[in-house]
């Protein structure tokens, strides 16, 4: 890969946006952080953002945060472009573009504000991942929005009657309604059984979160703290640092 990189840096002013975006989407993908190539991804693309499609707005702000690269000029402008093309958005690109910021700490507040109000009125179109990964970055740049995060209950309690979510998708947004101390009565009793249902399927990280989230609303769900615990002490081997502190002090 570093000799493809070398090779495409020599020819990058003939790249197009889109070529841009999936040059610096396979390397995030691949976890690859070549330097020289994705700043100078960052360079050209700088005076085409304006020119870029919504999907390639997105795709290069995911990879820069995917590669934790925190280009607050690029961003800058990608965020204003996207600000303006919000109503052609896929659903994805409203959590992903709102995930790429929220990882990289990049509180854009007018961005953030613009995507929560388009995701209200999108929310029937959203999915699992989408839902998620919108709760999660809102709450980690510390944005209340209730009535985005009230939509974001209701269609997730609608989902979770047709169908089960992934463990990170159930512990992501147990995380983001607990992180912004909101206790959605039905949603965190859909939570609670839909985790008890699946817990066999959750990783370490999605065990301590799921925990956490509950003790910190000083929810005592003997039911679901059982089913972690087992799950827990079964798969003890696998947490990390922050995955057993977390598991420690949701049991205090």
């Amino acid at each position: 890969m570093a000799s493809i990189a070398s090779a495409a840096i020599a020819i990058l002013s003939a790249f197009s946006n889109q070529q841009l975006s999936n040059t610096a989407w396979a390397y995030a993908t691949l976890d690859i952080l070549h330097s020289p190539l994705i700043a100078a991804i960052s360079s050209a693309s700088l005076n085409m953002v304006s020119q870029s499609s919504m999907q390639d707005l997105t795709t290069t702000a995911w990879s820069l945060s995917t590669l934790l690269v925190c280009d607050t000029t690029l961003l800058s402008l990608i965020s204003s472009a996207a600000r303006a093309r919000l109503s052609d958005a896929m659903p994805q690109n409203l959590s992903n573009l709102a995930w790429a910021f929220a990882a990289l700490g990049v509180a854009d507040e007018t961005l953030i504000s613009a995507i929560a109000s388009e995701a209200i009125r999108r929310i029937d179109e959203m999915e699992a991942q989408d839902l998620s990964s919108t709760a999660w970055s809102c709450a980690a740049l510390a944005l209340e929005d209730l009535p985005l995060f009230d939509a974001i209950a209701a269609q997730s309690m609608k989902i979770l009657t047709e169908d089960e979510l992934d463990p990170q998708h159930l512990s992501n947004t147990a995380w983001a309604f607990s992180t912004i101390e909101y206790e959605h009565e039905p949603l965190f009793e859909a939570l609670s059984s839909a985790a008890r249902r699946s817990m066999a399927l959750y990783a370490a990280r999605n065990i301590s979160n799921t925990f956490w989230s509950f003790a910190t609303l000083s929810r005592r769900d003997g039911p679901l703290f059982k089913a972690i615990s087992s799950e827990a002490i079964r798969k003890i081997s696998h947490f990390r640092a922050q995955d057993m502190s977390s598991t420690v002090w949701s049991c205090a």
